[in-house]
């Protein structure tokens, strides 16, 4: 699935992180977690269904509605097959030196910023739309810790918070106004 907005993992995997560092029970979480998984997923797929049979399937976004979303992975392997040269063979090389060299200098060096993670979960789609929003995050963070060390930094961390909270309830609140007047198709995120 390459809609951005639905890759769970991140989100879950930092649950989990900051649940083993306030030492809160692991068990309980992966549970709740699951559950509100399976919950939403069955809420999803019954209002896609119901929408399609209230709208019309065919007025619905082609995107995702009709066949597109199943297609892409069976003709990204059919293309892979058709056209496997050696210049796509040199790109997965270049991706695999590229993600060794990034482990090798983060477990060498200290001030290497960069995780390999982050190359192996680049999707284009979403770098394209928030590359500017990263990396001043980045350049924030580590502006703050190298002139005011880990209490600085720790003390900020409200403040970005508060950010990424307040552009939360601001796209709910145009949601709400949108849902109010009546108005539909309304870009809110970056996507």
């Amino acid at each position: 699935m390459y809609e951005m907005r639905g890759v769970l993992l991140p989100s879950f995997v930092q649950s989990f992180k900051l649940a083993h560092d306030r030492k809160i029970p692991l068990k309980p979480l992966f549970a709740l977690i699951m559950s509100c998984t399976v919950i939403s997923f069955a809420i999803g797929l019954y209002m896609v269904v119901q929408m399609g049979y209230n709208t019309s399937g065919l007025s619905m976004m082609g995107y995702w509605a009709r066949n597109t979303q199943a297609a892409i992975h069976a003709i990204g392997i059919a293309k892979g097959v058709e056209t496997n040269i050696a210049a796509n063979w040199g790109w997965v090389g270049l991706g695999v030196a590229m993600t060794w060299g990034m482990m090798a200098a983060r477990s060498r060096f200290a001030w290497f910023p960069f995780h390999p993670i982050g190359l192996l979960l680049y999707f284009p789609f979403a770098i394209n739309a928030m590359w500017l929003s990263l990396a001043l995050g980045w350049l924030a963070k580590i502006t703050i810790t190298r002139f005011g060390g880990n209490d600085s930094y720790r003390r900020a961390i409200p403040f970005f918070l508060g950010l990424a909270l307040g552009d939360i309830l601001m796209v709910v609140f145009w949601v709400l106004v949108d849902g109010w007047q009546g108005r539909m198709n309304h870009a809110l995120l970056p996507f």
